[in-house]
């Protein structure tokens, strides 16, 4: 494609219209940088693909001219990609202490650990890259280290939100640089760049300081000896009020799962956690003393520690007399593998406790009030609404031109948004969609891999085997699997079904081919309405 010149350009590929896999483009006179690289977990869309990331075909169309890459933070859906797509870019990946160390673990004894080139940030210290100034603010959110970044280029200033709230007692790290937001806005602010996904929110996010209140009167107050908790990793405020709480207490506290173990070690490496006293290891659980039980799974990952639990597969059993608290939220599309495993754990005769039920979560996302707070501060003549579905980012739109945002857009992953005219308008779409991982594999969506595999779990599969001896039919195999309950009587019928249909003599085996499928079918339309993969081979 052909840029026109002095035109600041903005091109998401993945985060709008869609909660994860955050991807951010912005260029100039040839020159572009990268904001994020996130990943989406897949769901049941999917089958047998664990992660999904951006399409990166208009990426490889500029590739020569992207000069860094910008982290704003370390959860997965903004720094995710990066090592599924480091062998694209020879340039520099900037970002935070913390996040720093997080992606070094995950890559680390990986081929991505050498060819990755990491460069720390120091907040206010503005990052010159080509005709790019790009410069660090902190802000709060649910992690450690989470920034909000000004980008400045040409005669324009943006504001690059990441994900934020404003959280005036974070437990964890600095409260947001409200100075730094109000010399932004002295300068200018020309577009914002704005997290969506809490907008539906009328009232504040919420603090962590309040759950942490709330957590230890629960925890106080409850007569059961062991408490289970399961929450987001990476979230180390909250982690820190779990060992707030077992230290003022006087109880044990034990952290079983990797990443949870992996997110506790980069903390305390960062100084935002200390090692304590009360700490035990799941082999030291007592059923005598009062014990915290922090665990994986908060959204019923079947792999977690959580989920183990629940199926009984772990060395670690729960019990009626034990407290179980979801100290998070559910995120959409895990509504059934949360409640599967709520559910089992119920019949045991558990309680359990969840957002629904008590303060024990706050979102790490504004609220409106948080919104127009940082309208207030930046006064932006412009707004993009991302991160965020379709509804989020529609209704963000709304509430902009509630709170005097009169030039804002509505837009989609692919668009490219010329961020230099008034008002800013998308020029034209490139291309974008999915990219599914699939074994260290990148396949599209619309792969014949993946429509087999729905094919599959959705119809069942035939195996019929044609067994020849001088040129004519001589016996018949057939197998199926996930079709019909009955599967003898299908498959007795089919059998005889082909008999009848099939030449005494092999001429042509794509006709019988044909005629093979051809039965299935009449077979199967007086079974079901069931359209099952069919392998044929022959024997001769």
């Amino acid at each position: 494609m052909k840029f026109n010149e002095d035109i600041l350009y903005f091109v998401p590929l993945g985060g709008s219209n869609e909660i994860g896999m955050n991807l951010n483009l912005y260029g100039y006179n040839n020159q572009w940088i990268i904001v994020d690289m996130g990943i989406m977990f897949a769901g049941d869309d999917y089958p047998g693909v664990d992660i999904v990331i951006p399409n990166t075909e208009f990426i490889d169309s500029i590739i020569e001219n992207i000069k860094a890459i910008f982290i704003t933070h370390a959860h997965e859906d903004h720094i995710g990609g990066v090592p599924y797509l480091f062998e694209k870019f020879n340039c520099p990946i900037y970002l935070t202490n913390f996040a720093k160390k997080l992606l070094e673990t995950k890559i680390r004894n990986t081929e991505c650990e050498e060819g990755i080139f990491l460069k720390k940030v120091e907040y206010l210290k503005p990052v010159n890259i080509g005709h790019f100034e790009v410069i660090y603010g902190n802000i709060t959110h649910s992690i450690p280290e989470s920034s909000i970044l000004s980008i400045s280029v040409g005669n324009k200033t943006v504001v690059h939100s990441g994900d934020w709230k404003i959280d005036k007692n974070p437990l964890i790290g600095n409260k947001t640089d409200i100075k730094f937001l109000k010399n932004l806005s002295k300068k200018g602010v020309d577009v914002l760049i704005c997290d969506s996904t809490n907008v539906f929110n009328k009232n504040l996010s919420g603090s962590e300081n309040d759950v942490r209140k709330n957590l230890l009167k629960i925890i106080k107050s409850s007569s059961s000896k062991r408490i289970f908790i399961t929450t987001f990793a990476s979230n180390i405020a909250r982690l820190s009020s779990f060992i707030f709480i077992a230290e003022k207490l006087n109880i044990n506290i034990c952290f079983i799962g990797g990443s949870l173990n992996r997110s506790l070690e980069i903390a305390k490496s960062c100084g935002y956690l200390q090692s304590s006293s009360n700490y035990v290891n799941g082999s030291e659980i007592s059923n005598d003393k009062k014990t915290i039980i922090v665990c994986t799974g908060c959204q019923g990952e079947p792999r977690a520690v959580l989920s183990r639990i629940a199926n009984d597969d772990h060395q670690i059993k729960i019990n009626k007399d034990d407290l179980l608290i979801f100290s998070s939220k559910i995120i959409p599309g895990n509504e059934k593998k949360i409640g599967g495993v709520i559910n089992k754990i119920t019949r045991l005769g558990v309680e359990i406790i969840t957002e629904k039920d008590e303060l024990v979560h706050v979102s790490g996302h504004p609220g409106r009030e948080e919104l127009e707070y940082l309208y207030e501060i930046l006064k932006p003549k412009s707004l993009i609404p991302v991160h965020g579905e379709a509804r989020h980012i529609l209704e963000h739109v709304n509430y902009a031109k509630q709170k005097g945002i009169n030039n804002q857009i509505l837009i989609n992953n692919g668009n490219l948004v010329n961020l230099s005219k008034v008002p800013i308008s998308i020029e034209c779409n490139v291309p974008s969609g999915k990219l599914l991982i699939d074994s260290n594999i990148k396949i599209s969506p619309e792969s014949d891999v993946i429509k087999e595999r729905i094919r599959i779990k959705e119809n069942g599969v035939v195996f019929i085997v044609l067994i020849i001896f001088n040129n004519e039919l001589y016996n018949i195999n057939i197998s199926s699997i996930g079709v019909l309950d009955n599967y003898m009587e299908f498959e007795d019928q089919l059998i005889n079904e082909i008999k009848k249909n099939y030449k005494m003599k092999l001429i042509d085996k794509t006709k019988y081919e044909l005629i093979v499928r051809q039965c299935v079918n009449r077979i199967l339309k007086k079974l079901s309405d069931k359209r099952p993969k069919v392998i044929i081979k022959y024997v001769d």
